[in-house]
């Protein structure tokens, strides 16, 4: 078997590049429209007109999330189950601040870094993954997005502690 760029070459292949000339899917601005063309302003513009679903969007994560949790209940914490459980939180994690639920994002930060020791150590506190499912969710439903809701501050603030202090039990 040969080496390749690191990787081991044990096939022959063949590397097929699909045409693609973006020139021909875009109008050519005209001189003015170039001068007057904000390519900022029309970001914000596309992000303004999708906002009005990303409400929708953050519900349809939670219920991922939470029906990730359910499985755990029912199930166990199986490879497959933790794996679900993990990426719906990861997930959350990434697209909070894009859809404008910072707030929201700092709890599945901190879940997820739960989630990491927790599996790491093997040993997997339900009451505490549970609250913090349970706070992302009221967070949503609430609309709860950014740290000047006060309440939702004080509850991620809260599980933060709980978390932090729980890993330094695995650590």
């Amino acid at each position: 078997m040969s080496v390749k760029n690191g990787l081991p070459q044990s096939e022959e292949y063949e590397l097929l590049k699909p045409p693609s000339d973006l020139s021909k899917k875009v109008r050519q601005l005209s001189p003015i429209e170039a001068q007057k063309f904000n390519p900022v302003a029309a970001a914000e513009a596309a992000v303004g007109k999708l906002s009005i679903q990303f409400s929708g969007w953050m519900e349809k994560e939670v219920k991922d999330l939470v029906t990730a949790w359910d499985t755990i209940l029912s199930q166990g914490f199986t490879e497959a189950n933790f794996e679900a459980l993990f990426c719906s939180v990861h997930d959350l994690k990434g697209q909070s601040e894009t859809l404008g639920y910072p707030l929201i994002g700092r709890a599945a930060r901190n879940l997820s870094s739960l989630l990491y020791y927790a599996k790491k150590d093997n040993s997997f506190p339900k009451e505490l993954i549970g609250q913090n499912i349970d706070a992302i969710r009221a967070m949503v439903n609430e609309d709860a997005k950014d740290e000047t809701n006060a309440l939702g501050l004080q509850l991620v603030e809260q599980l933060e502690n709980l978390i932090k202090s729980k890993i330094r039990e695995y650590n």
